[in-house]
């Protein structure tokens, strides 16, 4: 049994409406994951009103929720020293007494509370309901006595800070393998007799589209890979999507374990992402927005491919002859079948296939400690506002 007093969180904070009028901000979002942080760095851009004169002002130390998402755990803290602007639909909320901060910070974002914040959202759109300050105040808060809570916090942190560590050496990880590249085959990129259109090392296919008729044939259901399955680097397959399709095209299309994978069309950035099958998917397809890329495995390697499509040169041929509108752009079949693809000796490719194996086991068990990191820590969240830390 937990030995605190809870009391409410109105008894120890009050919601501001500081407007910005005429003065000169940066915009702040409100993120459940990210916290709060600048506007251009979450969305690559702004989005916000050209007119900020009502928008609330957020100085470092206020907490901020988004009303109609807070259901799904976005509020943060401001910790940045620099004030900014939020949405004036946010909610903004300061402290004033009686609780560290990072206790409280620590207490409202913790998944605990997602039962209650969904309790007190509201609307008859699902995924827009929203709550109201009031509501949100009476939350009940653990308080301990402020040494306990800043012992609380300082355990919690240091914690945290093992995560973060993880997360760093995560990303040096990552980083090896373009690294690696550029380090064997770098040198040739001045080399114009080592390269080939991708038609003469492989075969490229598009797929098949949703929503035709079958004109009384009789077509399967099978498994298929989508645009959103398809990542810069890797493939998602959280998520596979059935799709119809005659028995025939199934036999034709079906995906094989080293077929690269690319999307025709995106957002400028995600141009010609793609990214190499590692796994066998029986009887699974593409969508007629991806194309696969079969290659002569005797003078290509698919792992050595696949990576060569997230060099700055391939992303220059795609940039360089794609069809582009206000916002998106796109390639065809003609066009990245005359992909120059570097072509440096076979043996090198595979050599390089090697080390990115060995690359990705080391991912793989950073991806295991980063998990059990996670455990342990929300393990230790959930403890310590039961008072068992």
């Amino acid at each position: 049994m937990n030995p605190w007093d809870f009391r409410p969180l109105k008894d120890f904070c009050v919601e501001v409406e500081d407007r910005c009028a005429n003065r000169n901000f940066p915009v702040f979002s409100v993120s459940k994951n990210l916290g709060i942080l600048p506007q251009a760095e979450r969305f690559k851009k702004r989005i916000a009103s050209a007119d900020t004169s009502r928008y609330k002002v957020v100085y470092s130390g206020d907490f901020a929720f988004d009303p109609m998402l807070l259901w799904s755990g976005s509020i943060s803290r401001h910790t940045s020293s620099v004030t900014g602007l939020v949405s004036p639909a946010y909610c903004v909320f300061r402290l004033i007494k009686g609780l560290n901060p990072r206790f409280l910070h620590l207490y409202l974002t913790h998944s605990d509370r997602l039962p209650f914040y969904d309790s007190i959202s509201f609307g008859t759109n699902e995924r827009r309901r929203k709550a109201q300050f009031s509501d949100f105040a009476e939350l009940e808060i653990p308080v301990p006595p402020f040494p306990e809570q800043e012992r609380i916090v300082k355990l919690l942190d240091e914690a945290d800070e093992l995560r973060k560590l993880r997360t760093q050496a995560d990303r040096r990880t990552a980083d090896l393998i373009p690294s690696l590249f550029h380090e064997m085959f770098g040198e040739n990129v001045k080399k114009p007799n080592v390269r080939v259109k991708l038609e003469q090392i492989a075969e490229v296919v598009s797929g098949v589209a949703k929503g035709r008729k079958f004109n009384g044939r009789l077509p399967v259901e099978v498994p298929y890979l989508r645009v959103a399955n398809v990542q810069a680097g890797h493939l998602d397959l959280s998520e596979i999507k059935t799709i119809q399709a005659m028995p025939e095209e199934v036999e034709e299309l079906a995906l094989r374990k080293g077929d690269v994978l690319l999307t025709e069309g995106g957002d400028f950035d995600k141009l010609g992402r793609g990214a190499m099958l590692e796994q066998d998917l029986p009887n699974c397809i593409h969508q007629n927005h991806v194309f696969r890329v079969r290659v002569e495995q005797s003078k290509l390697d698919p792992v050595y491919f696949a990576k060569f499509l997230l060099t700055g040169e391939a992303r220059r041929y795609f940039l360089g002859c794609a069809k582009r509108t206000t916002n998106l752009a796109s390639i065809n079949m003609t066009q990245l079948r005359t992909l120059p693809v570097l072509l440096p000796p076979l043996p090198l490719q595979k050599e390089f296939a090697a080390h990115v194996s060995n690359i990705r086991a080391m991912q793989a068990e950073q991806a295991t400690s980063r998990r059990r990191l996670d455990d342990l820590f929300q393990s230790m969240l959930h403890r310590a506002f039961q008072g068992e830390l």
